[in-house]
């Protein structure tokens, strides 16, 4: 099986967040050799960029695009209020939350939670409309 390479703008998320935690460049290329078998991140694939930045991450880079956590909230609360189909809604909603269209993937932490809240809001709402007295 082959994987897709990374594009020019992961290996700029590579490089901003080896700069934020200050790994030296040895450090760097040690774990590019001794990790992934690759010398450079253009030779990183999409797999190894995800396992790179999880690194970056238990060596205390922040990425300031939502978490795993979030996004995980986000697809059970649009599968929960909108069935098993969500992806357009869910994509309109994030239009209205946010004012602009986004992919989920490009969510600011505070846009993810504001979509969080509004979720939450409205399932809370078709849930109370179920109620039987």
């Amino acid at each position: 099986m082959t994987y897709e390479k990374v594009d020019r703008n992961k290996i700029a998320l590579i490089h901003a967040a080896k700069a934020e935690i200050k790994m030296t460049e040895d450090n760097y290329r040690t774990v590019l050799k001794s990790r992934f078998n690759v010398t450079t991140s253009k030779d990183l694939t999409i797999p190894q960029f995800k396992a790179l930045m999880e690194t970056f991450e238990k060596l205390g880079y922040k990425s300031k695009y939502l978490t795993r956590k979030q996004l995980s909230n986000i697809l059970n609360k649009a599968k929960i209020y909108w069935g098993k189909d969500f992806n357009k809604e869910l994509k309109a909603f994030i239009k209205k939350q946010t004012g602009q269209e986004k992919q989920l993937g490009r969510l600011l932490v505070k846009e993810a939670q504001d979509v969080i809240n509004g979720l939450d809001k409205m399932i809370d709402w078709k849930n109370k409309g179920k109620k039987t007295w």
